[in-house]
């Protein structure tokens, strides 16, 4: 009987050694492929991370030699608009009509010019991916800033004034050069189309929570309804000054991309043009 116990009790602890030895096998296997996986998967997630650097720097390098290209291409037109109007300058003749040619011209090299110049900034900044957002902004103090700087260039029919509902002490962290450039580009155009009237920047984080929200409102020439969607994008077709707005549009929509903002034409107002954006506060 005891050595039937014996028998049996061996039997048993051979069992549940190869039990365990089994187990034991199956857990380092089962290791051992979980690990080669996170190698695996770690390696490809290194290649991955490699090849988007690459193509980055690819991308990068394929963009500044557009920048620079354009920017070239755009200095050497300017060269001979400059000595045109020049020239336009220092002309002086006694005929009518000779005089009437010369400020044609002088006309016609100021809008070639107008439109490289702006050429060159559209493209600086299309061609950025992202700026900077740590300027820490007093909102109010740059907007007095720049109302301030265009009263000087303020038709005397022409009323230019600032609302605000924003508190002095408001501060938010964005890009500074873009916020202020955009800014620029809405009050110039609407200057340049405001003959009697007003204009007025207003300023408020009301009704848009998280965002502070720009309104250059003015009652000059206006934008017609067909082309207030698409001016952002494409150049309108009929008109000097409604093309000359469109390209100050155009580079503010890149302004305000790059500001991770939102901008469009206010399509209720009849009575001249109302350009809004927001950007987060």
């Amino acid at each position: 009987m005891v050595v039937v116990l014996l028998i049996g009790g061996f039997l048993v602890m051979v069992a549940a050694f190869w039990l365990l030895h089994r187990q034991y096998r199956h857990s380092v296997s089962y290791l051992e492929k979980h690990f080669r996986e996170k190698v695996l998967q770690e390696q490809t997630a290194q290649t991955l991370r490699m090849n988007e650097k690459m193509a980055r720097q690819a991308s990068e390098r394929s963009l500044q030699m557009k920048r620079q290209m354009l920017s070239n291409i755009f200095q050497e037109l300017n060269i001979p608009l400059v000595d045109i109007l020049g020239c336009t300058e220092e002309m002086s003749f006694k005929s009518d009509h000779t005089i009437a040619q010369v400020a044609r011209m002088k006309n016609d090299a100021q809008r070639m010019k107008f439109i490289i110049d702006k050429m060159v900034e559209l493209t600086r900044y299309e061609l950025m991916r992202e700026v900077p957002m740590n300027d820490h902004v007093a909102i109010n103090h740059v907007c007095r800033q720049l109302i301030d700087h265009y009263q000087n260039y303020t038709p005397a029919g022409v009323k230019l004034s600032l609302e605000t509902t924003l508190d002095d002490d408001l501060m938010i962290f964005t890009n500074e050069e873009c916020l202020t450039k955009t800014l620029c580009h809405l009050l110039d155009a609407s200057l340049r189309h405001t003959d009697a009237g007003s204009i007025t920047l207003c300023v408020t984080n009301r009704g848009l929570r998280g965002y502070v929200s720009f309104t250059v409102n003015d009652t000059g020439l206006g934008i017609p309804k067909q082309y207030r969607k698409t001016v952002f994008d494409v150049l309108p077709d009929e008109g000097w000054e409604l093309k000359s707005t469109g390209m100050s549009l155009m580079i503010c929509r890149s302004l305000v991309r790059l500001l991770d903002g939102t901008i469009y034409v206010d399509p209720h107002i009849d009575n001249g043009t109302c350009v809004v954006f927001n950007i987060k506060e």
